[in-house]
Order: structure tokens, then sequence, then C-alpha cells
């Protein structure tokens, strides 16, 4: 039995954290003193932080510093670490210019004038993100044009956290024929997101609220405001391990070096063996992603999503000139299949435009051409990695944190398992529709973002980033121990914090987890 941190609100009511799985809420009492009394720190493995400075008990001291964890692995000798940056705003930043709000997509009358607004919205956002970041090599340390943060406690999660020389983390494993025929065999990718400073202060603010309930006894801590500010703007740089002999259109695409791992013999989501051992390996990018909050849309939602992908075209000598938009979204359509699919042969609802987002055709016929019917589930926007039977703002709506009674935090749900695409536990060949059942319809609805996807869980308001990383926070919190105690037994197998294997009685450590500031928590 693997042991679970109990941790409640401020409302002594249970509540959830993530779209993948962590803490129920419990009562603190007045046996907190005595179950604190033989409480044993976790066994911390992270080469860049020096935990010595603090005090053997010191859960806060420890939970601080590790947040400057960059990489549990130290970068081989001769190459140079990335440096993660999250010395956040303190104060909520002024307003700068936002070149994207010169245009509005989401307001245009036709459909061409749709696809225009799209197009140049986000070749705004693009302008935005690249100023300053390509001259210094994406090494946002050093960008001396605007701020650009990371999101800290990316670096737990074993063999697929963080890497020491970019900050890359594994993302989805890619089967064979995915992104091209001659794709014979699995490609793995990985990525590294960043916000600039409107994102970059309510990550700080959260954080700062989190890391103070991190004592045993659990202190009060304030409540914290789970909503991105206006112009918030977050990108994500996506690579891949395939070669461009395996993706004709990755000729010349930018390359970065990275330390990745092989993978994990008992993989937590649906990785695949992409055939390498852990070692230097150059990656080649694929995608570009995007989010921005901007409420002018009226959707619920409050972002617009959109993504690039890299294609080599011998007019352009610019590699980073050569990323094409895949499509940008404001909202889920959840009247798609009941409304503008309604009568047609799935083989032409590619046909039919969306009504909250826009396509950019020539993509999507590359990949058609390829037997990829759609990119995002029913001809919704999803990038070419991503998963085909979601899309960019659904899966970014359900990321929330919590756990349900019953289920272990360290397993987060697999392929098959909402809220990570709309199909349940159908498994339809690419390009094949899925089932519209009550599932699909609560996947694909439109939702504020501080409406949770579950009943119980702490919505986050689409940050994909932030709920992982405070799924491995809560993950780290769990791996701290209560010894000598009767209330059960526990087996924690290798891990990047506990060596070999321990068994033994524990009792669960409590922990109250801050609250969010109002009712913004919908049950």
């Amino acid at each position: 039995m693997i042991s679970r941190s109990l941790f409640s609100f401020s409302s002594r009511k249970p509540l959830l954290v993530c779209g993948l799985l962590i803490a129920v809420g419990i009562d603190t009492s007045a046996e907190a003193a005595e179950v604190c009394a033989g409480f044993r720190m976790p066994k911390e493995h992270c080469p860049a932080v020096d935990l010595s400075v603090c005090g053997p008990k010191d859960l806060k001291c420890r939970a601080e510093r590790l947040m400057a964890c960059p990489s549990l692995q130290a970068p081989p000798s001769g190459y140079e670490p990335y440096q993660l940056k999250i010395d956040f705003p303190q104060t909520e930043p002024e307003v700068e210019e936002r070149p994207w709000l010169k245009f509005a997509p989401f307001k245009a009358g036709s459909l061409q004038e749709r696809a225009d607004q799209s197009r140049a919205y986000l070749s705004a956002v693009l302008s935005y993100v690249m100023e300053g970041n390509r001259e210094v090599d994406w090494r946002v340390e050093k960008n001396e044009v605007r701020d650009w943060y990371y999101a800290p406690w990316m670096h737990f999660d074993g063999a697929n956290g963080r890497e020491p020389l970019r900050g890359l983390t594994r993302e989805l494993c890619s089967a064979p024929g995915v992104l091209h025929s001659l794709q014979k065999t699995p490609t793995d990718s990985w990525a590294v997101g960043f916000y600039n400073a409107p994102g970059g202060y309510q990550i700080g603010q959260v954080w700062k609220s989190w890391v103070e309930a991190a004592t045993c006894p659990s202190e009060p801590a304030e409540p914290v405001d789970i909503g991105f500010p206006e112009g918030t703007v977050s990108f994500k740089l996506l690579f891949i391990t395939a070669t461009a002999d395996q993706v004709p259109f990755l000729k010349e695409a930018p390359g970065w070096e990275a330390y990745i791992f092989p993978t994990p013999p008992k993989p937590e989501r649906d990785f695949c063996d992409a055939g390498y051992v852990q070692d230097v390996h150059e990656l080649r990018l694929l995608q570009l992603d995007i989010a921005v909050k901007d409420t002018r849309s009226g959707n619920s939602t409050g972002w617009t999503f959109g993504t690039f992908i890299y294609m080599y075209d011998d007019k352009i000598t610019d590699v980073w000139e050569r990323l094409k938009p895949v499509g940008l979204q404001w909202g889920n359509d959840p009247q798609r299949e009941q409304q503008d699919l309604a009568g047609l042969e799935p083989s032409k609802w590619w046909q039919v435009p969306l009504l909250e987002g826009w396509i950019n055709p020539e993509v999507a016929a590359l990949f058609r051409s390829e037997g990829r019917e759609w990119l995002g589930l029913h001809g919704r926007l999803n990038g070419p990695v991503d998963n085909w039977k979601s899309g960019c703002t659904s899966c970014h709506s359900a990321q929330a944190v919590g756990h349900k009674e019953g289920d272990s935090i360290l397993e987060r749900p697999g392929e098959d398992t909402l809220p990570w695409h709309a199909c349940g536990t159908a498994d339809p060949k690419i390009g094949e529709p899925c089932e519209v059942n009550s599932l699909f319809t609560k996947f694909f609805a439109n939702r504020r973002g501080d409406v949770s996807y579950e009943p119980g869980y702490l919505p986050l308001d689409y940050s994909l980033q932030l709920a992982k990383s405070l799924q491995f926070y809560v993950d780290w919190l769990n791996s701290a121990r209560v010894s000598n105690t009767s209330t059960g037994s526990y087996t924690k197998s290798d891990g990047p914090y506990l060596t070999g294997s321990e068994t033994g009685t524990y009792q669960d450590l409590q922990i109250e987890v801050p609250a969010p500031k109002g009712a913004n928590i919908r049950r």
C-alpha cells in the first residue's frame, strides 16, 4: 500500500488538485502534534541544490529550496546547464503593449476574414514570443527585451522530468505513421514552456501560498487566486527524436541537444520505447504552441490557443521563419457533433469549418494526404504530435488538482482515461470518430478557468504546467514519512527520492492546502 498525504482546505471540505490526481481533504486535529513527532523527512537528490542549510525537520526550507531544482540529473561534463528562471514578480506587472490586440478573429464576419485575422493574430503573438529569445538561443534568462519564467517543480517526475541542458520534459510518444508515412518507428517528444511576466506573477503567488503550507503541523496559508491576469502569454517549444529521413518536412529544422532518458520500464502514461539510451541526443523542432489570456472573444474559456509547425521550405533561408501556423482556437465548438456535423459522413467532417477556431487548410491537407483525417478530434485544433482524440482548449480546461479516495497519487490517468481525451475507454483508429455521450459532451464543454472539471477539484485556469508541477510537489510531500505508528503498512520501491525498498508502518502526514480566494470553486 502506498501512503497518501492527507490535505485539507480551510473550508474543511474534500478538494482535489489536478486533471492528474492528488490529495483528499480531512480535518487536521489535536493528533497532528503526535503525528509530527514521528515525522521523517523525504530523501532528495538534486545536485544543484544544497539542502544542508535546512534543519532536520524543516519541510518548508526544503520545499523552498527545491523550487530552484533545475533537474535530478547533473549535466554531462563539458555541457552548459540551463538556468531555471523563477524570480517571479512580487507585484502585478504593468501592462505592456500587446500587438495581438490589433486583431480579433473571434469577431470576424466571414470565413475569409476569420482566416486572415487568425493568421495575423498568430503572427503577432509569435513575434512577441521570439523577440529577445532568438538572439540568445532561447536561454530566456538572458532575454533583454522582456522576462519569461519557467514553472518550478517540473524536475520531480523521474525519467520524464526536466533534463539538465534545456529543461525539457518528456511528452507524448507518436506511434509509427502518426507524423508521416516514412515514420516507421515510434518517436518521443520533449518540450519546455514559459510564461511572460503577468503569468509568472500568478504562478509565483500560487507557489508562495502552497510552500507556506509545507509544515508539520500545517500552518495557515493565504488563500490563492487561481485566475491568470489578462495579457498572460505562455509558449512551448516541442522537439522530437525523429529525423528528416522519417519526417521529411523536418529537413534543416532547428535542433537542440538534450540529455534525455530512456523510456521507463513501467511508464506512468502511454509512453513508448523510442529506442535510445540515456545520453546527449540532438532533437528537432516540430511545434511551437502559444496560449494567450484574451477575454475579448466573449467565450467563457477566456483563453486563445494556437500552434505552429516547422515545415521545410527552400525559399525561406531563416529556419525560424519556416514555422507555419496550424490553427487558432478560443473555444471547444461544443455544438459541432450535434449540429454542424449532423448527417454528414465522417470523411467529410474536415470540410466543416469551426465556429470557435480556424485550421490552416494547407497543414490539414498535408496530414490528410498521410492518412490523418484531422489534427484534433472531429476537426478541432490540436498540434501534430498531440492527442488526436482531444483538442487544445479541451485538454487545458481539465487541468486542476485533486485526489479521489482509493486512487494512488503516484499514478496518473492513462491514454484511455478522462480527462486526457474524449473517447473514454474506446480505442478508435486514428481518424475514426468517437461516440458522443455524456463524457464526450463534458470534455468539450466551454467552462471558465475557475470552474472545476470534476466536483471537488481545484481548477487552475487552463494551466497544464501548473497542474503538473503542483502534482509533483504533492508527490514529494507524500514521500515524507511518519514512522513508528500502527495506522497501516507501506512498501516504497525505487524512486527519485527514496532509494531501495522500504517496508514498515506509517501514519499519513496531515498538510493543509491553501484554499482558493472567494467562492470561485464550483461543485
